[in-house]
């Protein structure tokens, strides 16, 4: 396949009918209804976005020679006023429609003091390089590439990078995530020159790259970054494995059948909870005039629809005949 992301990889080992939806047939909600779960980790994402983004600096650019431009560090993001702080949570709030009953109860605010201490206590004392939010999308190995959305990276300036990402759960387990992390780094350590695409040289980017998540609504009663800073550690063999595993569910999708009904793709097992609760298809009834046949499995056990759906004007059936 030509393009692959981590969270592509992921959602097709989770549920291949959803899968099937966003990336072969394209579906997209009208009108999504909020999900408690995901908006209020969009809040945080979207907020500590909005105050990177306070000073203005380059995104990253690919000159004429396809070399990927790094942009402008980030500057002096960290002297945003309060004034700006909570403008732009409220706007984040307003924009994914969560309520203020949503926000005290999963502690929101907290979570914005515990950033702004990771911000002001942790990384400022450091004077190191940093550079925020920014998307790459670079080949990995073979004809393949992958797209990656680094929260922050940071430049020790002595060769070695540190990779942070914003995580919501309220269980600070950083090796949840290491497959996604393990791919950044490799990632990275192209962009930045230390290995070339397809290389073997995990060992590489073990010594040049340390990622950390940073939880900022995890359990704990503190304030500031301590509870929710944790640092993933990881080995040449985490890296290699994690490679290895996304060029395996490449070849998995590539070999997979999508034809199939939606009861043949669907899970065995839905609940209203966890990834069926968080998805956009959970309950979702058929829509036969546009060819979506909904979820039945979820539908059946009694989730409420969250949205209708409609197809993208631009869509193309990747199964039609091409034009000569």
């Amino acid at each position: 396949m030509e393009n692959i992301s981590v969270s592509r990889a992921k959602q097709f080992k989770s549920c291949k009918l959803a899968y099937k939806y966003i990336y072969e047939d394209k579906f997209v909600p009208v009108i999504k209804a909020p999900a408690d779960v995901t908006n209020k980790g969009l809040v945080m994402h979207e907020t500590f976005e909005a105050l990177t983004h306070y000073e203005n600096y380059n995104e990253p650019v690919v000159d004429a020679n396809g070399k990927q431009n790094w942009g402008e560090p980030v500057k002096a993001y960290r002297q945003a006023p309060l004034s700006t702080i909570m403008s732009a949570f409220q706007h984040a709030m307003e924009e994914n429609k969560l309520p203020i009953a949503v926000a005290e109860k999963y502690n929101l605010k907290r979570g914005l003091k515990r950033w702004l201490s990771f911000k002001h206590d942790y990384l400022d004392p450091r004077g190191t390089t940093l550079y925020a939010e920014k998307k790459y999308v670079l080949p990995i190995f073979g004809n393949t590439k992958t797209t990656a959305i680094l929260d922050l990276l940071e430049d020790m300036g002595d060769g070695t990078y540190v990779i942070y990402d914003y995580k919501t759960p309220s269980k600070a387990n950083p090796s949840n995530y290491k497959f996604q992390l393990m791919v950044y780094a490799y990632l990275m350590a192209t962009v930045k020159g230390l290995i070339q695409p397809d290389s073997t040289d995990y060992q590489t980017v073990a010594k040049h790259f340390k990622c950390y998540i940073f939880f900022p609504l995890c359990e704990g009663e503190h304030e500031d970054y301590k509870d929710s800073l944790k640092q993933l550690k990881f080995t040449a063999k985490d890296v290699e494995k994690a490679i290895e595993d996304l060029k395996a569910d490449c070849a998995s999708i590539d070999a997979f059948d999508f034809n199939k009904p939606a009861e043949a793709l669907q899970p065995t097992t839905a609940s209203t909870k966890g990834p069926c609760g968080w998805c956009d298809y959970c309950g979702a009834k058929p829509q036969p005039e546009i060819g979506f046949e909904g979820c039945p499995i979820t539908a059946f056990i009694g989730c409420m629809q969250k949205s209708t759906f409609m197809r993208p004007e631009n869509w193309v059936d990747p199964k039609a005949p091409k034009a000569n």
